[in-house]
């Protein structure tokens, strides 16, 4: 196991030359119109310092995954480890089916866009409720559990954003931390 952390504009000014971890996913849009003002930054921080890079999107569920997809995919690359963050509002206005669908859209914009699909980031609670329909199973995924294990149902996840509070050199107040489940060869193969 290999520990990381994820970032965004919340963070502020990452001294990037201090930061000890293995990988970090950086925060790149939201929606159809928010590109995070940091990302640029936060992805050359990564690379100058040897830390594989991550590109997350903030997926608004009122929005159409598809153009969500390509906006993502102006910013995404295929050397980054990728993810689709679901959470938030919104979610509940549509039916589990809606949100399978505008989810497996943007997975599948993805692939033909960036050549490869991202990891799905999600609560467990978000997964038993607005997941219900989505073939989960048949991607990786990123699960946000604060506890001090993760739950047997989603023990198969590769990645475990186990705080929201924790801390990091490098990163002024409290940021995520992550673990991978695997090698750093492993994380490079994602």
């Amino acid at each position: 196991m290999i520990g990381g952390i994820d970032v965004s504009h919340w963070n502020g000014k990452i001294d990037w030359p201090k930061v000890k971890t293995s990988f970090a996913f950086c925060k790149a849009t939201q929606g159809m119109g928010m590109i995070d003002h940091t990302f640029q930054t936060n992805i050359q921080g990564c690379r100058d310092n040897g830390i594989v890079p991550g590109a997350y999107h903030f997926l608004n569920p009122t929005q159409n995954g598809r153009d969500q997809a390509d906006f993502f995919a102006e910013y995404a690359k295929p050397d980054m480890l990728l993810a689709l963050d679901c959470e938030g509002d919104g979610w509940n206005a549509l039916t589990p089916q809606e949100c399978a669908d505008e989810i497996g859209v943007f997975m599948t914009f993805c692939k033909i866009n960036i050549g490869k699909y991202p990891l799905l980031y999600f609560s467990p609670s978000f997964a038993n409720d607005r997941l219900r329909r989505f073939p989960i199973k048949q991607y990786n995924w990123w699960v946000a559990c604060y506890a001090t294990k993760m739950p047997a149902d989603f023990s198969t996840a590769k990645f475990w954003q186990y705080t929201e509070s924790g801390g990091c050199p490098g990163i002024q107040g409290k940021c995520d931390l992550d673990m991978f489940f695997g090698e750093r060869e492993d994380l490079l193969k994602l």
